[in-house]
C-alpha cells in the first residue's frame, strides 16, 4: 500500500529523482563516540513497475562524492501493487548531509516513498518522504507529471 495517492510515475529511461537526507546530532555522537569511522543504513524504497526492472541508486555527500552506489531490481507485479526494495547496510561517512540519486533504468516504474533508517535498531535516522517531495529530478516527458489519483491510497 502507497503512503497516499500521490506517486511519481510514467517514468522515462534515465529520468532520476534526488532526496536530501541529514544524519542526527545524536547519531553523530554515537558513532563518533564509540570510534565507528561508518554509519549503517538502510534504504527502503516503495516501488511497482509492469514487469521486472532495474534502478540505480547512489548517495553523495556535500561535495557531490560518491559514498554508495547499488543496482537493485522492482520485480514487477503491476502498476499499482507496491513492493519495498530495500537497500541494506549501506555504509556512510557520519557527515552531513548526504543526497540519494534515484535512476529509472527503464521507464514504467513507479515511485511511492522513500524511507531512510539506521541498521542498528537502537538508532534511528528519521527520514521517511512521498516520493513528490523530491529536491531535484530530470523529467523527459513534461506533459505528464506525476501519477495522482484521486480517493484512497493504492494496493
Amino acid at each position: 500500500q502507497s503512503l497516499g495517492p500521490c506517486h511519481i510515475g510514467f517514468t522515462q529511461t534515465g529520468e532520476w529523482v534526488s532526496y536530501e537526507f541529514f544524519h542526527t546530532e545524536k547519531d553523530i555522537a554515537y558513532y563518533d563516540y564509540d570510534n565507528i569511522p561508518i554509519i549503517l543504513v538502510n534504504i527502503t524504497l516503495r516501488v511497482s513497475a509492469p514487469t521486472p526492472r532495474n534502478i540505480y541508486l547512489e548517495i553523495t555527500d556535500d561535495t557531490n562524492e560518491l559514498g554508495a552506489s547499488a543496482i537493485k531490481t522492482v520485480y514487477g507485479s503491476g502498476y499499482h501493487n507496491f513492493e519495498d526494495v530495500v537497500w541494506e547496510d549501506v555504509e556512510l561517512e557520519p557527515y552531513n548531509p548526504h543526497r540519494l540519486y534515484i535512476f529509472f533504468a527503464a521507464g514504467n516504474t513507479n515511485l511511492c516513498s522513500v524511507i531512510v533508517s539506521s541498521s542498528i535498531p537502537a538508532r534511528q535516522i528519521p527520514f521517511s518522504i512521498n516520493a513528490l517531495e523530491y529536491d531535484d529530478a530530470q523529467e523527459f516527458d513534461t506533459d505528464v507529471s506525476g501519477n495522482c489519483v484521486d480517493g484512497p491510497p493504492q494496493d
